[in-house]
């Protein structure tokens, strides 16, 4: 019985082959775009996932009550190895690390690379997989180091370089010999090796190469077991049947045991688990593109049902006297419905095998839309073969149950009179109004965000972005160090193709650098205002255009007035002056510091950060005082922008020949800062292309369904005079109720979903009209020519065939 319902299904598919590829064709757009999301959520909840006991893994967040005087993701030193110490019974494991940037170079191979100092049971701790070389002794020595397998093929082209050597330059320019002990599987995402990469080019860096922190005085960085050392990302691993609020005790006995009493006061720290702080770090980042795209995903497979149930039963006209005929035989309505579940089926497997086909080249467009490798289907455990079969199974029920049933209820006598008898056509026109909404829901929203990152880029920042390029440089934090950088930085200001040239530890893109407490002279140390404080010359205002009350230059500081210092507008009002201008020629001091600074300057306010936070107090010092500097900045002139840099390059090349020459341009700086937005956005626009092809083809199915039950009104209309365009129109009118309809239900929810979007930046668009009339404008002028072209076949029929009958 069963075989005759696959012939049958078989012949019928191949009978309409237009409507079974039109249902064929919405089942693949929704199902692959399920595939793509389900591979990416479940790529997402692996992240840390595949770590040696994952399960019992934290990593040791810190909470500032002032806020600005250190990251959430960094903790006290050495809290995590006195937790192992002091409570062995608790903890099983401990890692901390500080990460850098510095120049690896092998013969004429030189590049800048990001390292990790950390502990030496990093090599056991998470279980990654070392190729070559022994765990246990790897990091032993001295000057060792272990690297990813992508890093020894950059460097020597094999995979097998224990015993080779790279030469690891520190940040006063000294080079040294590092030995290669073991070289590590090319490492999957987890938050130890990509702990913090969404901002800057610098913590783009991902760490491939690995050494033990007993290398921190090569590198000049603070040691790991000072407790006034705050910046320290720490990982404890618990023991077995520990919870993660055992360890809240501990915590707080070791902080009032060996902190400082400003800090035990400013300081919390909460152990994570890793799984739940990859979901809810940066501000939720992960959570929300993973719930994003499922609704999305799963409102865009709801549509492709829709489709096929619509385009089922309007092939049902077609199909009458099949049905009569097979009644009159006796034929039983569960035979029916079996008959009308096997097609659904078939077309659902070949829908879903297609998909399958079709995922390994859409994989990579929707890669780059997140931002994420996503896995390769060879990759899933044997179990998603029935997670597959299952979907199968649950889709084809869902689009052909309603038709079955309103196909199989249909009477014999009707049926063989070619008579279309269903009455519940409003309950697909809903469908379609569904369809209609969620559309037009998902094209608000793009419209909204692409209003609001254009807001991002176009918005006056405070400074001027536009032809500034900066690029990392050797660091001597010397004296003759500095002076050398400034000669440096002069010669490249002798180029015609630049206009300016400065020296900066930092650049405007949202990486913070120091916070330093800062009060007023004569005012209590306890109404310290933490301030973003940059080291930078005389030169960084000009180079990025920012404005500044009074002219500055660092050369003013005597031995009289002591040293002098900017702060922008934020940073007087912060301390106390309603009019950021009086604040000129006052005097300020860093808490518990020795020098007096003298306000020589106000910056006008300007973004360093991104728009989700309100600018903050920055403090400008002068380089020749912080002997720290990170970057070479350049104000470029418009032209030739190849012809530009390759000069640049070339200059580079003589005057920094140690460095290689890794520049990035502000408009990319800022592109990264607003990674998420344009993720969304691209999600979004994908969403809207892929919801406005469903919606398409649903209105094949009401219009073909409207058409077969119109044909013979079409004809007394044509005998009557009606021309093509009005009986075109009378199509449109139908739809057009529709459309009013999911506009009506759509507005309000896209005005609330967006608006609390929105809510989550302090700069933000005022949401106008536009994005909702225009949508719904695009979405009816789409529909209407759609329906329209549909329309024209059954306007055009001759009267005479559609009325003979009667």
């Amino acid at each position: 019985m069963f075989q005759n319902y696959f012939k049958i299904a078989w012949r019928n598919l191949k009978k309409y082959r237009f409507y079974a590829a039109i249902n064929v064709l919405g089942l693949f757009t929704g199902i692959v775009f399920t595939l793509l999301i389900g591979v990416y959520v479940w790529g997402e909840l692996q992240v840390n996932r595949r770590l040696r006991n994952s399960e019992r893994q934290c990593i040791l967040l810190s909470d500032w009550k002032i806020p600005n005087k250190g990251v959430d993701f960094a903790t006290i030193g050495p809290l995590a190895k006195r937790l192992k110490e002091d409570y062995p019974t608790l903890v099983a494991n401990y890692y901390r690390f500080d990460g850098i940037s510095s120049i690896i170079s092998k013969g004429e191979k030189r590049f800048r690379e990001g390292i990790q100092l950390g502990d030496k049971s990093l090599l056991v701790m998470f279980g990654f997989k070392m190729l070559y070389g022994n765990k246990k002794t790897a990091l032993s020595n001295p000057y060792s180091v272990v690297i990813t397998a992508n890093k020894a093929l950059k460097y020597f082209g094999k995979k097998n370089v224990v015993g080779e050597t790279i030469t690891i330059q520190n940040f006063k320019g000294e080079e040294r010999a590092f030995i290669i002990s073991g070289v590590f599987e090319d490492l999957s995402v987890n938050s130890v090796t990509h702990l913090n990469n969404k901002n800057s080019p610098n913590t783009t860096l991902r760490p491939e190469i690995f050494t033990s922190q007993d290398m921190c005085a090569f590198f000049g960085r603070v040691d790991f077991d000072s407790w006034n050392n705050f910046y320290i990302p720490s990982y404890i691993e618990l023991k077995e049947g520990v919870a993660v609020d055992d360890l809240k005790e501990p915590i707080n006995n070791l902080m009032k045991l060996y902190a400082s009493k400003a800090i035990q006061k400013d300081l919390s720290v909460t152990p994570t688990l890793l799984a739940d702080f990859y979901f809810e770090k940066d501000n939720g980042l992960v959570k929300k593109m993973v719930y994003t795209l499922s609704t999305i995903g799963l409102f865009i497979l709801l549509m492709a049902i829709i489709n096929f149930i619509n385009i089922s039963v309007s092939m049902s006209g077609s199909r009458m006297k099949e049905i009569g005929v097979r009644k009159v035989l006796g034929g039983k309505q569960s035979q029916f419905i079996s008959q009308f579940l096997i097609e659904s089926f078939i077309l659902v497997l070949v829908a879903t095998i297609l998909a399958l086909v079709a995922f390994s080249s859409i994989k990579p467009v929707l890669s780059q839309i997140v931002g994420t490798e996503m896995p390769k289907l060879t990759t899933f455990p044997l179990y998603m073969i029935f997670v597959l079969v299952g979907f199968v199974c649950v889709v084809g029920l869902l689009a052909g149950l309603y038709p079955a049933f309103v196909l199989s209820s249909l009477k014999a006598v009707a049926s063989l009179k070619g008579k279309l008898e269903i009455k519940n056509v409003s309950f697909q026109k809903s469908l379609v109004g569904f369809q209609f909404s969620v559309a037009l829901l998902i094209l608000i929203s793009a419209f909204i965000i692409t209003q609001q990152v254009d807001y991002f880029f176009n918005k006056d920042l405070g400074y001027n972005k536009d032809y500034v390029l900066s690029a990392q440089v050797p660091r001597d934090w010397t004296d003759k160090g500095v002076k050398k950088m400034e000669t440096i930085r002069a010669e490249f200001e002798k180029l015609p193709e630049i206009n300016k040239a400065s020296v900066s530890f930092e650049i405007p893109n949202g990486n913070n650098g120091n916070f330093f407490p800062i009060h007023r002279v004569g005012s209590a140390s306890n109404e310290s205002i933490s301030m973003l404080s940059l080291s930078v010359d005389e030169h960084y205002f000009d180079t990025y255009q920012i404005h500044i009350e009074e002219s500055l230059h660092w050369a003013d500081e005597d031995k009289k007035e002591g040293p002098i210092i900017v702060v922008n507008e934020t940073a007087a009002r912060a301390l106390g002056w309603d009019n950021p201008m009086d604040a000129l020629g006052e005097k300020i001091k860093i808490k518990g510091g020795v020098f007096d600074y003298t306000i020589r300057g106000i910056a006008k306010d300007f973004h360093f950060g991104s728009m989700t936070q309100q600018i903050q107090p920055l403090a400008f010092f002068n380089l020749n005082i912080f002997l720290t500097y990170r970057y070479l900045n350049f104000k470029v002139k418009p032209g030739d922008m190849q012809s530009t840099i390759s000069n640049i390059q070339k200059k580079w090349s003589q005057l920094i020949p140690e460095s290689p020459f890794d520049y990035h341009f502000m408009d990319d700086s800022l592109k990264e800062l607003y990674t998420s937005e344009i993720k969304f956005r691209k999600a979004v626009y994908n969403a809207s292309l892929l919801s406005l092809a469903i919606v398409l083809l649903g209105i094949v199915g009401l219009v073909s369904l409207s058409a077969h039950k119109r044909i013979k009104e079409v004809g007394i209309r044509k005998v009557l005079g009606a021309s093509t365009f009005k009986i075109i129109l009378l199509f449109i009118k139908e739809f057009t109720i529709i459309i009013v309809i999911a506009s009506a239900i759509a507005i309000p929810i896209a005005y609330y979903v967006m608006n609390e979007w929105l809510n989550n930046y302090v700069y933000r668009i005022s949401m106008s009209a536009q994005p909702f009339f225009g949508s719904i404008l695009a979405l009816m002028i789409v529909a209407f020519l759609f329906i329209g072209l549909m329309s024209f076949k059954t306007a055009n029929t001759n009267p005479i065939k559609s009325l003979k009958t009667e």
